[in-house]
């Protein structure tokens, strides 16, 4: 590598890569090795905090059952970023151990870190968000830098629950438990699909998964399949 070239993480379909003017714009590229087709991203979290404890209420959206308000001392608003939001955009970064290490501004509510990785076989990209608390509240922390893509481009998109209704939501909300879609969207336009989905094992509601049972609740049915959910 030269000496003046970017450091860069890869597998064996994908690599990441700083930008080269990471100081004045950061931002990051990712390659598809097959294709060599290359994505901007830009590694900007947003992190909610609120030293209130709003109560949770539930409420309708564009008519529709099944999302959340938050009630605080300011009134009930089911915009999230009203508890108190932060833009943070990453200011430096490392490369150790084939991982893409970003720091951020130190803020007063918390510490936040951002992390791309490959994990084992898996093809993709994995990128692992922090928060160290430094007050007592309530925190939420996503990341927010995707490429815009204009919807009239779009031929395809992935969007549980929302796409499945036919419809577009006016604007963002929670959905409650009992109507919580598979934490993923993908798009599909010019040839190829991207997105967004969270492991399994980072989602933080009851997730339907396949089951065999009997009629003595024992899961070794020989008859009836599995059923996803």
């Amino acid at each position: 590598m030269a000496a003046n070239a970017q450091p860069v993480i890869q597998n064996k379909y994908f690599t990441v890569q700083p930008a080269g003017n990471f100081q004045q714009s950061p931002a990051l590229i990712i390659t598809h090795k097959a294709n060599n087709l290359k994505r901007t991203i830009i590694p900007k979290l947003q992190l909610i905090f609120t030293e209130e404890q709003p109560e949770i209420l539930p409420a309708l959206m564009d008519g529709q059952q099944g999302t959340v308000a938050w009630k605080t001392k300011g009134g009930q608003t089911q915009n999230i970023q009203q508890l108190g939001n932060t833009e943070l955009i990453a200011q430096a970064y490392q490369v150790k151990n084939n991982q893409l290490v970003f720091s951020f501004k130190e803020n007063t509510a918390a510490k936040v870190s951002l992390i791309i990785k490959f994990v084992g076989d898996q093809q993709m990209p994995v990128f692992e968000l922090g928060l160290e608390a430094y007050k007592k509240g309530n925190y939420a922390i996503g990341f927010d830098g995707m490429p815009m893509v204009d919807s009239s481009a779009l031929d395809f998109v992935y969007q549980p629950l929302t796409w499945s209704w036919k419809r577009f939501p006016s604007h963002f909300a929670l959905t409650e438990e009992a109507y919580a879609n598979t934490a993923a969207v993908f798009t599909n336009h010019d040839g190829y699909s991207e997105g967004l989905a969270v492991s399994l094992s980072s989602i933080p509601y009851r997730y339907a998964l396949a089951a065999q049972w009997n009629h003595a609740g024992k899961p070794d049915n020989k008859f009836w399949g599995s059923i996803s959910g």
